[in-house]
């Protein structure tokens, strides 16, 4: 029998270089945990109401998207990872940002 492949690929494969046939490259990416904080960014699909809210994730599903519980509403909504953005926890913003005196000049 012989290699069915085409030869283009083939001979990038005898190269010793990796196509993204392997499956390695081609997944999709799920760069948020289940019970992380996200803040919804938005695109054009995501419902206005949601835009700037925070919410827990309650689980990851398939092809990127997530499901989501708002914080104060406690309403469910599935997303995708591209309109969500992490929360960075408050020692880090206090680490990268000391607070400063605000001084009136009257």
């Amino acid at each position: 029998m012989g290699d069915h492949t085409d030869p283009l690929r083939r001979s990038n494969r005898e190269n010793g270089d990796v196509t993204a046939d392997d499956g390695l490259h081609r997944g999709v990416q799920y760069p948020f945990s289940v019970n992380e904080k996200v803040v919804i960014k938005g695109n054009r699909r995501t419902p206005e109401k949601f835009v700037g809210k925070e919410a827990v994730i309650t689980s990851q599903c398939l092809n990127g998207w997530y499901l989501l519980r708002i914080i104060g509403t406690g309403e469910n909504v599935r997303l995708q990872y591209r309109s969500l953005r992490k929360i960075l926890s408050t020692a880090a913003i206090d680490d990268r940002c000391p607070p400063q005196q605000i001084q009136n000049s009257s």
